[in-house]
């Protein structure tokens, strides 16, 4: 039974025209930035590209650049392909990589379901790819949870880093203003501080700080950071700032209903 490796992945479409060069740098920042965390080099990553139409001709100078400047390390490489049309282009990518990761390069030929067992064959377990027997993305919602729920279980797991390049869904920011609030880990803090609104108000000084404490937990027990931005990065706070940043809220929910209709 072959080894089934964990990985990272990313899923991306590429099409030709005006917007090529500015996606394919997007694409190259997602990959680096993700080679860039510890994780990524113990879990591998996976860069899947699906159902691209491209036509070679503005886009085979492009690549060769593209793969020239990427400086990633790669464990391995597979590229599949089921039309003849991509013979040449995956020529063109594995001539233009370094001689190291050439020899790491697989090429595989076929149909979809011949391509994702010799991808099972190679450790990669195909379930970790959500496409259907005609190369169509499946369900970007089932996979964008599965993600979601990796990433939670990985902050669980790893040691916290200081800096946050994306923000994760569970992740509370700091800050005003609507893109702040409307943050899915915003939304679920407001939820926990509503629940226990009564119990905050009735306790006295010392438990007041206990409950905004256990409102704390309860977000980072899910996988939640507290995060400040400065500049294009995320910085996870301390603790005392999280919790203070609780207790506004409690404050301000108990303004709001002292401003309510009586």
């Amino acid at each position: 039974m072959p080894l089934i490796r964990k990985a990272r992945r990313f899923f991306d479409r590429i099409s030709n025209g005006k917007a090529l060069s500015r996606r394919s740098r997007e694409c190259v920042g997602t990959s680096i930035g993700y080679h860039a965390i510890v994780e990524a080099f113990h879990n591998n990553l996976v860069t899947a590209y699906h159902d691209v139409e491209i036509q070679r001709r503005g886009f085979v100078g492009k690549l060769s650049k593209l793969n020239e400047g990427s400086p990633m390390y790669m464990s391995a490489l597979h590229l599949c392909y089921s039309e003849e049309t991509w013979e040449g282009l995956h020529a063109l990518v594995k001539t233009s990589l370094s001689q190291k990761n050439q020899a790491r390069c697989r090429v595989h030929h076929g149909t979809v379901l011949e391509c994702l067992e010799r991808l099972r064959g190679n450790g990669i377990d195909p379930s970790s790819i959500p496409v259907n027997d005609r190369g169509e993305i499946t369900d970007h919602f089932e996979d964008s949870q599965r993600l979601e729920k990796q990433r939670c279980l990985e902050r669980l797991k790893y040691p916290i880093r200081s800096t946050i390049g994306v923000p994760f869904c569970e992740d509370v920011l700091l800050g005003k203003g609507t893109p702040f609030q409307i943050h899915t880990g915003n939304r679920k803090l407001r939820k926990i501080v509503v629940d226990r609104h009564k119990e905050y108000e009735k306790a006295k000084k010392g438990r007041k700080k206990v409950i905004a404490q256990e409102c704390v937990d309860a977000i980072r027990s899910n996988g939640g950071l507290f995060l400040k931005q400065d500049g294009n990065k995320w910085f996870v706070v301390d603790i005392e700032v999280a919790i203070k940043k609780v207790g506004a809220l409690f404050r301000s929910l108990r303004l709001r209903k002292a401003d309510g209709p009586k």
